[in-house]
């Protein structure tokens, strides 16, 4: 990707975490949300101490494309992108449509579809909370 199509939407991405520095969102249009995981093992025990478990926000890159009916969601242009903060919060503003939402996973460095495959669609004057949970856990 060219670092002139890239530069604008990350001056935009910074603008967005001074902007969003607590969970309240700002925008009109776009989605906004936590972004949280989850974390530890959460297998049964009889007669031990519960185990190490639990959900924490975290800070992540979140990527808003253009809707492409294509399989290879990630060939659509990018229109968006935030960084969570450290309360897990995001917004991105968008004009109104249909988008693919992912989040570049700061564990392992791997796109996670943030919706579970399904898209979002942002109509006019409205913004759309999408919660994203990522599952660190052991099961």
């Amino acid at each position: 990707m060219e670092l002139k199509r890239i530069a604008p939407i990350m001056a935009l991405a910074a603008l967005t975490m001074l902007l969003a520095s607590s969970c309240e969102k700002t925008i009109n249009e776009g989605i906004y949300g936590t972004v949280k995981e989850l974390y530890g093992d959460w297998m049964p025990g009889v007669g031990c101490n519960p185990p190490d478990h639990g959900e924490r926000p975290i800070v992540c890159e979140i990527y808003a494309y253009e809707y492409s009916p294509s399989s290879d969601y990630l060939q659509a242009p990018l229109v968006g992108t935030a960084t969570s903060n450290k309360k897990g919060f995001y917004e991105i503003a968008l004009a109104p449509g249909t988008y693919s939402v992912f989040v570049l996973d700061p564990t392992n460095g791997k796109l996670v579809n943030a919706n579970y495959g399904n898209t979002v669609t942002v109509e006019e004057g409205k913004a759309v909370e999408l919660n994203i949970m990522l599952n660190h856990a052991v099961y």
